[in-house]
């Protein structure tokens, strides 16, 4: 997943829906990962409205907007959402209402992929390490919750009905369930198994699905397997190819970053070699970096006595809130790509960073 061009060309008059293009997202990030704060998913529009290319951002803004206007693009997927709270007023006092009143003069759908793809095994946590050249990834803070064995049971002519449902049920930061041969001369003859471990959401989407089906051709067992997916949650663990002298490590990090500055706790004189990450505001898993024995723990959005909590134990670096989560454009652009190799996918060229630097 290494995005690379700013454009994908569709062919003349390719048209997909909004809620076609949000699940290409969602296969990857299901809205049940985000978290309970966050206002990810269709903010903004029909999602029955037919498009021919969508507009990848990091924030929408104004610029971000008349970015779309001027591309007649009517569809912006960004990361941030641009609405986090209730609004009560909906006029040009304010940007938030600017942004609303134009994207409904221009029918532009606006949706966001935020804490749902920061909490998916191939997330911005994920490209952030991608980027450093770790290997050996796993995830830092694993989603906790119980998961589910769902074992379907069916007869050999609604087994590829079957198979279909519990794929298209199936997120892709779950492990994947196996399938083979049932003795046919069991008391159900039913000749043909599935069998997948899936979060509870999951679980109980494919139950529901399994509804439509006749009783006599299947039978299903769901039963709890452990209280955690390792395969999905926050930040990110790997390693260096070779070990880092800590300044080479920071100069490599603000390289890779194009990073103005980076803030740091105190240095501990000894090579970099294990690195735990989080992109945007991941302070709270420092716990969780020392934990794993990181040599350095690279996050956004550190306060001062903050950084007094490294406590000699681990190298803290500040990257920046834009600058660890800009590759997010890339995951989102990604994954709508993978399923619609013909569709328009641009990448905003607006950059939407709120802070300067005076150097």
């Amino acid at each position: 997943m290494l995005f690379v061009e700013k454009y994908y060309i569709s062919k003349k008059n390719y048209m997909k829906r909004v809620s076609e293009l949000l699940k290409c997202v969602f296969d990857v990030a299901p809205l049940s990962r985000q978290e309970s704060y966050d206002n990810s998913g269709l903010i903004l529009g029909d999602p029955n409205l037919m498009v021919d290319k969508v507009l990848v951002a990091l924030d929408v803004t104004e610029d971000v907007v008349d970015e779309a206007i001027s591309k007649s693009c009517h569809f912006i997927i960004s990361h941030h959402p641009f609405i986090f709270n209730g609004l009560k007023r909906i006029n040009s006092s304010s940007s938030t209402g600017r942004i609303v009143i134009k994207a409904i003069k221009n029918d532009i759908a606006i949706a966001a992929m935020h804490t749902n793809i920061d909490n998916s095994s191939l997330g911005v946590s994920y490209m952030l390490a991608m980027k450093l050249g770790l290997r050996d990834l796993h995830i830092l803070k694993p989603v906790t919750g119980k998961m589910f064995k769902v074992t379907v049971h069916c007869k050999d002519n609604i087994f590829e009905d079957m198979k279909k449902i519990l794929e298209d049920n199936h997120v892709s930061d779950e492990p994947k369930g196996q399938v083979f041969s049932y003795n046919a001369d069991n008391e159900y003859y039913m000749n043909k198994t599935l069998e997948v471990v899936v979060s509870e959401e999951t679980a109980v989407l494919i139950m529901s699905a399994l509804k439509h089906f006749s009783s006599a051709d299947f039978r299903c067992d769901m039963s709890p397997v452990c209280d955690r997916n390792d395969n999905a949650g926050g930040g990110m663990v790997g390693l260096l190819s070779e070990a880092m002298e800590e300044k080479d490590f920071l100069a490599m990090v603000k390289e890779k970053l194009n990073a103005t500055v980076l803030r740091h706790s105190a240095f501990l004189n000894k090579p970099v070699k294990k690195v735990a990450l989080c992109g945007g505001s991941g302070f709270f898993m420092l716990p969780d970096a020392k934990c794993c024995n990181a040599d350095v723990y690279v996050t956004a959005d550190v306060k001062y006595h903050d950084f007094f909590d490294a406590d000699g134990s681990i190298l803290l670096i500040d990257a920046g809130h834009f600058e660890t989560e800009q590759f997010a454009k890339e995951i989102i652009a990604d994954c709508i790509i993978k399923k619609n190799s013909n569709f328009a996918v641009m990448i905003s060229e607006v950059n939407t960073n709120s802070i300067n630097y005076f150097v």
